[in-house]
């Protein structure tokens, strides 16, 4: 592949995608070794597989793994990101929700606009991508999820596979630089970027009529260091899209975006390493034990079924083995008669081995923890279940907090950017907006998750609230000021925060001193209606009493 003729800018981008490819070398054989036994269909990483069913499957004797992968992902969806229900709400950021003049109209707005972008999603091809991300991201500890406008539909988005891509991280351990590889043929660069935009050679392939040749393109999505300031135009944009076709040694495009258009999310924090780590990693050895011995286990129940035979050197051909076959033999020669011969063998030891090791692989894949939402009503107490379902819970928060903070929070606040951009919402009011450098800016918005799993996870914090009141309740009955320490105001909007309560449901803090000062007021004026009518009745009380007694009070 010559690349001579690629710009020196062009060229270093290449130069440091073969030095990533190089990197993601050593994570290829593993990825494969993963897709083999739990995402069958993805495992042509590293091997070359045709159309044959059987290049996929052939070897897997145990599908547990594949099985829980598929059961985790589910869950996921089932309990974090529901097609059916609203998971998510748009909020404004804190210095709107502070200012008491903005707060309630700019959070209208915001939730508005959260009810449109949710229809969005559900009209596009959102979590059908987002599912085939979350096998990914279950069982090779990485997935990438491309957004962008689409041309059919408003917004399109595509999980890309593992092994089709390499990233980079910057010195905070974030992802912001992206590459993939897709192989297309003239017709479709065309389609992408346009006749002109082709090099020479896809010229020709297109006259010729010819598709069947495949170039290598690459997609590169970074930050754009070479921005002129003051300038919006695509090649100025604050990350960098360029498209390079490789065989050609030929720029497609270089243009840009707002946002990054892909996310990347790490199951865990695999030590320093851009990749992640996960679940599918971490039993993989497990996965691969289990199928041998269920492959053992197969061989044995083969044999007990048709075992194996000794046959005497002058019986061979003439043993029946049909059921209800005759076989002859010479009963004077009691070595003259076929026998079963090693079919021994432990099945029940198998049995248990399997069953320990699907064990261990349905925990390391969380499948208890998704099980436990769909039985919160059966069989056993609130209580019990909330007290295991917080111990499932501690062990999941760590990478739902990496499904937030790397996957949904940028994808949701790229899709409000593309669907505003588009037009789709309607007119922000001007609370919604805040002044800046350059002057009034919509900002992005806050996100927060009102799915079940997310709930869940925030009814732990208030669970926690609870404690401490049921605590210091038999305390405070002695000594109510202890009762002073808590800022009630302040956990009161946390618990209605954590239950996805909308802001515009509850009063400012201008509207909730008013209350408190008229009923104040008229508490004051009530407790003086009730001293002047003492007084009242005391003096008439007193001109009853004996002149001798009025004397004496006086």
């Amino acid at each position: 592949m010559a690349t001579h003729t690629f710009s020196p800018e062009d060229k270093q981008v290449v130069d440091r995608y073969k030095e990533l490819l190089a990197e993601r070398g050593q994570y290829d054989s593993l990825w494969q070794h993963i897709s083999d036994y739990i995402i069958p269909r993805k495992s042509d990483i590293q091997a070359e597989k045709g159309a044959d069913t059987s290049d996929y499957v052939e070897d897997i004797f145990d599908m547990t793994a594949s099985q829980a992968n598929l059961t985790l992902a589910a869950g996921i969806m089932t309990n974090a990101i529901p097609k059916t229900e609203r998971w998510f709400s748009f909020s404004p950021p804190e210095v709107i929700l502070n200012d008491e003049d903005k707060r309630h109209e700019a959070a209208g707005w915001f939730d508005e606009v959260s009810a449109i972008t949710s229809k969005a999603l559900q009209k596009s091809n959102f979590y059908e991508e987002i599912h085939e991300a979350m096998l990914d991201r279950n069982a090779m500890g990485t997935c990438a999820l491309y957004i962008a406008s689409g041309k059919r539909q408003l917004l399109n988005f595509r999980s890309i596979r593992v092994g089709n891509f390499v990233i980079e991280v910057d010195s905070e351990g974030y992802v912001d630089t992206f590459m993939r590889c897709l192989n297309w043929n003239a017709r479709q660069a065309e389609q992408e970027f346009g006749v002109e935009a082709l090099s020479e050679q896809m010229k020709k392939d297109l006259i010729k009529g010819e598709v069947g040749k495949k170039y290598e393109i690459v997609h590169v999505c970074r930050p754009r260091k070479d921005a002129k300031p003051g300038r919006h135009d695509p090649e100025n944009k604050p990350i960098q899209s360029l498209w390079l076709d490789m065989d050609n040694s030929h720029r497609l495009r270089n243009s840009g975006f707002d946002e990054m258009p892909t996310n990347v999310s790490r199951f865990l924090q695999w030590q320093d390493r851009a990749y992640g780590w996960c679940p599918g990693i971490q039993c993989l050895p497990i996965v691969r034990q289990t199928n041998f011995i269920e492959q053992k286990m197969d061989q044995l129940a083969e044999i007990g079924v048709d075992p194996r035979v000794l046959v005497p050197i002058n019986m061979i051909d003439e043993v029946d083995y049909r059921a209800g076959g005759e076989t002859p033999f010479d009963p004077n020669n009691p070595n003259a008669k076929p026998e079963e011969w090693m079919t021994q063998g432990r099945y029940d030891i198998g049995k248990d081995r399997v069953e320990q090791k699907q064990k261990f692989i349905r925990e390391c894949f969380h499948n208890e923890l998704f099980q436990m939402f769909q039985n919160l009503d059966r069989e056993i107490t609130a209580t019990e279940t909330m007290a295991r379902l917080e111990e499932k819970l501690d062990a999941f928060s760590p990478t739902f907090g990496r499904i937030t903070s790397e996957l949904l929070d940028p994808t949701l606040t790229r899709v409000f950017s593309i669907l505003f951009r588009a037009g789709v919402f309607p007119e922000p009011p001007a609370e919604a907006f805040i002044q800046t450098l350059s002057g009034f800016e919509l900002p992005l918005p806050e996100v927060s998750y009102t799915s079940k799993l997310a709930l869940a996870l925030k009814a732990k914090e208030n669970g926690a609230l609870n404690d401490t009141i049921a605590t210091l309740a038999p305390l405070a009955q002695m000594e109510p000021s202890i009762m002073d320490i808590f800022d009630l105001d302040t956990m009161g909007r946390d618990v209605a925060h954590n239950f996805s309560l909308p802001h515009r449901w509850m009063k400012d803090s201008e509207e909730v001193a008013a209350i408190r000062a008229q009923r104040a007021a008229a508490q004051q004026a009530q407790e003086e209606a009730a001293l002047l009518q003492a007084g009242s009745q005391a003096a008439a009380n007193m001109g009853k009493a004996p002149k001798a007694m009025q004397e004496q009070m006086v």
